[in-house]
């Protein structure tokens, strides 16, 4: 009797560790790092919010730093994005409207083509790959 329930507790232990690997969309190995810039007008743009959505599957998401750099995330801390072809959308994060100014208008200084109605696309390999996007306002 006592070996069929440490039989039960190897099992239901091996079913979640395999869940954890293949429930969440692979391991680290079947990604690509993305990391890059993004500038707009030749300056370095800083909270900008940038997404990589591939043909199929789940999109990875990342935030420029003062520097205009950044580091896709694919899920929770999972770093990376799928292989394959991604359309990219890039926007600004808005910044925190107070209480003295609710409903402060913002308005979005990348233009369409880089968000709602975007022309980039970037590949992403497995392994490192770096995509750099210098945007203009005009």
């Amino acid at each position: 009797m006592k070996t069929l329930g440490i039989a039960r507790r190897l099992f239901v232990l091996a079913s979640i560790a395999l869940c954890g690997i293949s429930c969440t969309g692979g391991t680290d190995a079947d990604l690509g790092a993305v990391t890059g810039t993004v500038t707009l007008d030749g300056a370095p743009y800083g909270n900008a919010h940038i997404t990589f959505t591939p043909d199929s599957g789940r999109r990875s998401m990342g935030i420029t730093d003062s520097d205009g750099k950044y580091e896709l995330t694919y899920i929770k801390a999972q770093k990376g994005a799928t292989p394959g072809t991604h359309k990219v959308s890039i926007t600004t994060v808005p910044p925190e409207t107070t209480d003295q100014d609710p409903g402060g208008r913002f308005a979005e200084p990348i233009p369409k083509k880089y968000n709602v109605k975007s022309t980039l696309s970037a590949q992403v390999e497995v392994g490192e790959n770096s995509h750099d996007f210098p945007l203009t306002s005009k």
